[in-house]
C-alpha cells in the first residue's frame, strides 16, 4: 500500500457502510429511546437532515484518513481497530464533554455511554473500512 492510501476511496466506503449500517440499528434500538426519555422535549421529534448528511459523510472519510489508511500502511487490522477507537474516543469525547459543559438536559450517563458507543463504532468502522479497502483493492484481494 502506498504512503498516500490509493485505496482512501474504498476505505472511506467501507467505512461509512459499516458505521451507518451500526449507528442505525445503535440509534433505533438504544440511543433514541434513551435520549428521549432523558432529554425530553430538548429533543427534535425528526432529526435536521442536512447536519445529520454532512456528519455521516465527514466522519468516515476522516476515519479513512486518521485510522483506515495508516492501518493499511502497516497492513495491521489490529492497528485499523485501535486507531479507530482513538479516533472515536477523541471525537466522541469531544462532543460529550462539551455538551455536558453547556446543556442543562445533558446527564453524566448519556455522555458516557455515547462515548462508550462512539469509541466502539468507530473501532469497528475503521475495520470495515480496512477490510473493504483490502479485499477490494485494485488488482484483486490482497494478502
Amino acid at each position: 500500500m502506498s504512503a498516500t492510501c490509493s485505496s482512501f476511496a474504498r476505505a472511506a466506503l467501507g467505512a461509512a457502510v459499516t458505521f451507518v449500517l451500526l449507528d442505525a440499528v445503535w440509534i433505533v434500538t438504544v440511543a433514541g429511546p434513551l435520549f428521549r426519555s432523558t432529554m425530553g422535549a430538548a429533543m427534535l421529534d425528526v432529526p435536521r437532515a442536512v447536519p445529520a448528511i454532512a456528519f455521516y459523510i465527514l466522519y468516515p472519510l476522516g476515519l479513512a484518513l486518521l485510522a483506515v489508511c495508516p492501518a493499511l500502511r502497516q497492513e495491521s487490522f489490529a492497528a485499523a481497530l485501535l486507531l479507530g477507537a482513538a479516533t472515536g474516543a477523541l471525537a466522541y469525547g469531544t462532543f460529550d464533554l462539551t455538551n455536558l459543559a453547556l446543556l442543562e438536559a445533558y446527564a453524566t450517563h448519556l455522555a458516557l455511554i455515547d462515548w462508550a458507543w462512539g469509541t466502539l463504532v468507530s473501532s469497528l468502522a475503521a475495520a470495515g473500512g480496512f477490510l473493504f479497502a483490502r479485499r477490494n483493492a485494485a488488482g484483486g484481494v490482497s494478502p
